[in-house]
């Protein structure tokens, strides 16, 4: 079905969380195969690597680029990505062509092992596979955490970021009204 609802004026002040199945060794496999076929013309250009100490500053330019200021605001909890572990993706020409950080909850009820939950994902250049490599990188990184579930949250307005996520296995999970006005306050 169709993302937007009746009342589409208020669909941006709504958030959606999006998870993923509890991993397993298939499924996992299943999902790295099937993303990285999306990336194939252009996955050989890509060189994905941890986000680093020397790389902190960098990635605080590009969060004031890209997000407008060095902070973001997920589930009323605010985070500094530039200070958060995460993946950057390069391409020749482009070292910095994708970032994707994220954090690690352990201990939560439902997911056994813990949530990889992704707090920030980009892509300089969109449909060129980068976004793909980064979320395969989570995954991976997911599995060798033992966590069994990955998280993240989007705006139900971004219908390329919902078919994106969609089309990697993720799920719709919850649908909070009113969380973007809220993180809006604090931001």
């Amino acid at each position: 079905g169709s993302v937007r609802d009746a009342n589409s004026v208020r669909a941006y002040v709504r958030a959606r969380t999006y998870t993923m199945p509890k991993l397993s060794q298939s499924d996992t496999d299943v999902l790295i195969g099937s993303a990285w076929d999306h990336g194939k013309m252009h996955q050989d250009l890509i060189q994905i690597r941890p986000l680093t100490d020397s790389d902190r500053p960098g990635v605080a330019r590009f969060m004031e680029a890209e997000w407008g200021g060095p902070i973001t605001v997920v589930h009323a909890s605010v985070f500094r990505p530039a200070d958060l572990p995460g993946f950057i993706a390069g391409r020749p020409g482009c070292p910095l062509a994708g970032l994707l950080t994220y954090v690690v909850h352990r201990g939560e009820v439902d997911a056994g092992g813990g949530t990889l939950e992704i707090v920030t994902l980009n892509a300089v250049h969109r449909q060129a596979g980068v976004g793909t490599a980064l979320i395969d990188h989570a995954v991976a990184e997911a599995r060798r955490l033992g966590c069994h579930q990955i998280r993240l949250t989007t705006t139900n307005d971004n219908l390329d970021a919902l078919r994106f996520y969609q089309r990697r296995g993720f799920r719709l999970a919850e649908l909070r009204p009113g969380a973007v006005a809220e993180s809006r306050k604090v931001k």
